[in-house]
């Protein structure tokens, strides 16, 4: 059956994970979380309601008993933040003069004004760090844009002080289906991935400061 290949994100990660000093997997206690990616993980930083449930990743605060905002808090202190937005892109802005969706490469430089302006604090060893995006950049940019520009945000996260982190990959194939002879071949790729209710994840501890 012919498949497609998605973006996957896993190389930016070993590149990164590559210039630090690797240390030995852990578990690690979790108690804060920041999230960073589109319409998977949107809990109203862009979109406000569902119509089936919330996201993983807000799943995933209560599994960790975090308390989780939305970007739209102004001043979150020491609560886990989610800034992704539905339809965001890796790096690609909104097309003036909207504002959002903002892409991860925004998210990630709204979080390290947070930072700097002491809105938001964090314990490097026990908050995590999720990136999921690349859904909506398909056939638009290079994945070697993607990468590099997915390097880049791990590099300032890490600068920021961040070391535990986790992005989330799309499947690295999708059975193409034919839903309809008028459904462009894109389009149910498309479809097929956004009714797939699995994700692959990658996670990769990194010690170095």
């Amino acid at each position: 059956m012919p498949c497609r290949r998605p973006y996957a994100l896993a190389a930016p990660v070993a590149i990164f994970c590559a210039l630090m000093v690797a240390g030995p997997a852990s578990a690690a206690a979790i108690n804060d979380l920041f999230v960073f990616g589109d319409s998977y993980s949107d809990t109203g930083a862009y979109v406000t309601s569902t119509t089936n449930g919330s996201t993983a990743v807000a799943y995933l605060a209560k599994n960790f008993g975090i308390t989780f905002t939305t970007s739209k808090n102004p001043d979150p202190g020491m609560d886990g933040v989610n800034f992704a937005e539905a339809g965001a892109r890796v790096f690609v802005g909104p097309k003036p003069p909207a504002t959002q969706p903002r892409s991860l490469t925004q998210q990630v430089a709204e979080f390290q004004n947070y930072v700097a302006s002491h809105k938001v604090t964090f314990n490097p060893r026990t908050s995590l760090f999720f990136l999921l995006g690349g859904l909506n950049d398909h056939n638009f940019v290079a994945s070697v844009q993607v990468y590099a520009a997915t390097l880049a945000q791990v590099t300032t996260l890490y600068d920021l002080g961040a070391r535990l982190f986790e992005i989330a990959l799309l499947p690295s194939k999708v059975p193409v289906a034919s839903f309809s002879p008028d459904v462009p071949e894109t389009s149910t790729w498309a479809m097929m991935l956004i009714g797939s209710p699995k994700r692959r994840t990658l996670s990769r501890r990194c010690s170095g400061g």
